[in-house]
């Protein structure tokens, strides 16, 4: 049984190396004033949920203690980090920079240092299809960094200078499931944010757990993937494959391993996995998917 799953995997390898190359990806970035948002919203289509921040606890400088750790945001299906572990973007308060109310999301308010960036994930069982936001700042240009999830990076997104001429508005849409945002906190004071937070997903949960590239259907592309992915060194981060969020682990193993896979689909944090590939191959020839 050994010697048959071996060749299987040497010829799963070898159709991966012809498989057709993806379409490019599209990111479509709007950039401008309320008919710009209001652009990006019907190009959007649907329900488009918005976070204000208003209903958190809120600090009126990075020097005036901690405010509420926003970890996550179940409504619009995302998962927030700071750039080490434990550390999470925070709440700010003045209601002569929101775009609305008073409240703002920030990158201090807890132990993200000055001019740390923080990152925007989808919650599990989710890719981010669109997002939009307005920038707050009076310092700064705010930039977005969008990536899928091979770590890619598909684009980026600028929301301009708050200067008061409500041109402070940016937003994209993307054809490709993206898995990572990186909000740069390279900017003015390094002390940055952003309101009105705007986001749709997709469930990017497969039809068959063993799908691993996501393409609808199970076939040897998913061995090959997969096999590729478990023995490169170092190990792969998430986002993408099994990864599940692991916050205790240090960059950029905080967004889990590509290749933890478990049957169950719960994914692992620590290291090694000796079980991952067995269960895989396993797994893969006694499907029924």
């Amino acid at each position: 049984m050994t010697s048959i799953r071996a060749h299987s995997i040497a010829a799963a390898i070898a159709l991966a190396a012809f498989a057709a190359p993806c379409a490019l990806a599209q990111l479509t970035t709007f950039q401008g004033n309320a008919a710009t948002e209001a652009a990006w919203r019907n190009a959007v289509g649907g329900i488009i949920p918005l976070e204000d921040f208003e209903s958190y606890y809120a600090v009126a400088s990075p020097f005036s203690g901690p405010s509420d750790q926003i970890q996550t945001l179940p409504a619009l299906h995302i998962d927030l980090y700071g750039p080490t572990p434990g550390s999470y973007p925070g709440v700010y308060t003045n209601g002569n920079q929101a775009h609305s109310g008073t409240n703002q999301l920030c990158n201090f308010g807890g132990t993200i240092p000055q001019f740390g960036d923080y990152f925007i994930v989808p919650s599990a069982g989710y890719t981010i299809r669109a997002l939009g936001f307005w920038q707050c700042d009076p310092q700064g240009d705010q930039t977005l960094y969008i990536y899928d999830a091979q770590d890619n990076l598909l684009g980026t997104i600028t929301g301009l200078i708050n200067n008061g001429s409500g041109n402070s508005f940016a937003g994209f849409i993307s054809d490709v499931p993206v898995a990572k945002i990186r909000v740069e906190g390279l900017l003015g004071d390094g002390y940055n944010h952003i309101d009105d937070l705007q986001v749709v997903v997709n469930s990017n949960a497969p039809a068959c757990l063993l799908d691993y590239n996501l393409d609808g259907s199970l076939n040897p592309d998913d061995l090959g993937d997969f096999i590729t992915d478990y023995y490169t060194p170092p190990p792969i981060p998430g986002p993408g494959g099994y990864a599940i969020a692991c916050p205790e682990n240090d960059p950029p193993y905080d967004a889990g391993y590509k290749a933890a896979y478990t049957p169950d689909g719960s994914g692992q944090c620590n290291p090694p996995f000796p079980d991952n590939l067995g269960d895989f191959i396993t797994d893969y020839f006694g499907s029924t998917c």
